[in-house]
């Protein structure tokens, strides 16, 4: 029973470390036979006869250097080319990869992206019945000390003291699934220059990484508020947007 080798689609689906190194081998050898043009040939052959410190002694050994030299531009000018060539295959197959992994990545992308809006939304619906929460329960612990003080005054005595009411906070995770969890973190981003006059010299190109380390090293001082998620405040003369995303891990 006879059997057919592997196709080099066929290799590169089974193994593509073997296809890699099969095509890093083939391009060697094809590259091999760069030095086979007859411009290289003589500028190889040229190169050979100009040893370090030649020195020209006559009219005929100039003539000689010159014509050595010359022979090895044009051959430069050739293995310079044959390498562009060549160069332009592996790149090719990148650009090839790349077309046709695009439409995968995007939607990989875009469902990402997607997800990640949908879980941010979660989470604000969250802070929103804290909040929610946190005021009723505020305003019934409002009412409920204002009914002990009216009765209390009634009954000629001290009204108590009011009721601790306990911070009504949502979840530091978005969600915990069977493949990890999410949460989010805040990125503050310089966004623009507001007053040129006041902004540090540092600052003037908007660096965003030497801008936002300025200014959280203020907020960490006190001397700088941070902003909520999707506010902006203004320090020192440039505006820092707080900006929310999702992690997942």
């Amino acid at each position: 029973m006879t059997t057919t080798a592997p196709t080099l689609t066929e290799a590169l689906v089974a193994s593509p470390a073997s296809v890699e190194h099969r095509l890093a081998v083939a391009m060697g050898t094809v590259a091999e036979r760069i030095r086979t043009k007859p411009e290289v040939v003589a500028a190889l052959a040229a190169a050979e006869a100009i040893i370090p410190g030649v020195l020209v002694q006559n009219d005929a050994e100039a003539a000689a250097l010159f014509d050595a030299v010359k022979q090895v531009i044009a051959g430069e000018k050739v293995l310079k080319l044959e390498e562009g060539l060549l160069l332009r295959i592996p790149k090719a197959m990148e650009t090839a990869v790349r077309n046709r992994t695009n439409e995968w990545r995007t939607k990989l992308d875009t469902a990402k992206n997607y997800g990640n809006d949908a879980q941010l939304a979660y989470k604000r619906e969250q802070e929103r019945r804290a909040r929610t929460a946190q005021e009723r329960l505020e305003r019934e612990a409002r009412e409920a000390q204002a009914a002990a003080a009216s009765e209390a005054a009634m009954l000629g005595e001290d009204a108590p003291p009011p009721a601790e009411i306990a911070v009504q906070e949502p979840p530091k995770k978005i969600a915990v699934g069977g493949l990890g969890a999410s949460h989010t973190q805040v990125r503050i981003n310089p966004v623009e220059i507001v007053d040129p006059a006041q902004a540090p010299v540092e600052c003037l190109a908007i660096i965003p990484a030497v801008a936002r380390a300025m200014f959280a090293s203020a907020v960490l001082s006190g001397g700088a508020q941070k902003p909520a998620p999707g506010e902006s405040v203004v320090w020192r003369g440039m505006r820092f947007e707080a900006v929310e995303s999702v992690v997942n891990r």
